[in-house]
This record gives C-alpha cells, sequence and structure tokens, in this order.
C-alpha cells in the first residue's frame, strides 16, 4: 500500500479557501479573460439577453490571498451604466499595469490605452475587492473596482497590502507573468 508523506503539507489554518476574501481588501491581481466565444476573436461571452461580456478571472498575486480567485463578468455591450463600469474598469487595469496616471494625456500614454482582449489578457493591476450578497446564494466575492495610479488606495507592483499609500515607482512596473497567465502567449506589448 502507497502511503502519503503529508509531512511537507502546509498545516490547516482552519479558515478555507472558500470563505470569501475580506469586503474592502486590496491587493495587485492579474487579469485573465475566459473566452466565451463571442464577440471578436471569440474573447467575449454572450448573456442570455444578448449582451456581450468579459467573462474575468482576477487571480490575487500579493498578500495573505494570494493565488485566491475572484471571478466577475464586465459587460461590453447592453446596459450603459455596466458598459461604463467595465471601461472604466479596464482603463484603470491598462493605467496600473503601465504607470499610467490618469491625467496623462501624452501619445505614448493614449497608444497603452488602445488595447486589444488579446493584450488586456494578463495585466496585473491593483483592485478593490467586495462580498456580493445574493438571496438564496452563499455570499461571493467581486472586484468592486480597479484602482488607478495616484488613487490613494494604490499598490503598484511590489507593493505589499499592508503597505501605506505611498507614490508609485512606475520604473519597477513590469510585464505580467505572460505566460501563466495567458496560456503561453506572450503579448507583444509585454516585451
Amino acid at each position: 500500500m502507497a502511503f502519503l508523506d503529508l509531512n511537507t503539507a502546509e498545516a490547516s489554518t482552519g479558515s478555507s479557501s472558500s470563505d470569501p476574501i475580506p469586503d474592502g481588501t486590496v491587493a495587485r491581481a492579474i487579469l485573465t479573460i475566459r473566452p466565451g466565444g463571442a464577440g471578436e476573436g471569440g474573447w467575449l461571452k454572450a448573456a442570455k439577453t444578448g449582451a456581450l461580456m468579459i467573462d474575468a478571472e482576477w487571480t490575487i498575486t500579493t498578500g495573505p490571498h494570494a493565488k485566491r480567485k475572484v471571478w466577475r463578468n464586465m459587460m461590453m455591450t447592453g446596459n450603459e451604466v455596466a458598459v461604463g463600469i467595465t471601461m472604466r474598469q479596464l482603463r484603470a487595469a491598462i493605467e496600473g499595469h503601465f504607470g499610467i496616471k490618469p491625467d496623462d494625456m501624452s501619445e505614448a500614454a493614449q497608444t497603452k490605452r488602445r488595447a486589444t482582449f488579446e493584450q488586456l489578457n494578463g495585466l496585473e493591476a491593483c483592485v478593490l475587492i467586495a462580498i456580493e450578497k445574493q438571496e438564496g446564494y452563499e455570499a461571493r466575492n467581486t472586484i468592486k473596482a480597479v484602482i488607478a495610479p495616484g488613487e490613494s488606495k494604490f499598490l503598484g507592483a511590489g507593493q505589499a497590502p499592508s503597505a501605506a499609500p505611498a507614490a508609485a515607482n512606475f520604473a519597477t512596473f513590469s510585464a505580467p507573468p505572460a505566460a501563466a497567465a495567458s496560456g503561453g502567449n506572450k503579448p507583444a506589448w509585454a516585451s
């Protein structure tokens, strides 16, 4: 009979990975788009209403919740308010990944804000996590906001969640681990 040697396994903390991450947690996370076969290049998912959305999976990269995942549908068509929220969050993700201040309207900044779904896949950004409660379902996490550089809660690359917000050192930003985040296809902009 073969034995499992569990001496090197991590000791249980009494909590479960299914317990929601605390409401208001700020962390760095990598965006992975789970293609749904709809829209341009099949990157989007179709809702029952016919609206198109990004099926977003955010993998936490910092702090005690590193490697945990939070899922969110980000509307691309349909409800104008929801589409506006998605566009703000995607813009903040790009700005946070590249260290672009929101008021930077230089040609270089504007160029980086024009992205394909393939280029968005694998971005690392600063996110605000919330707990979502729906009647009849267990509480679960969602991404409440993507935090852009210059905002008080913003965490730059390599900054721990417990660190006091400080001016980001944009020279330390790096490309996301593209192989892990996007299945090995390194986007052209990540070089």
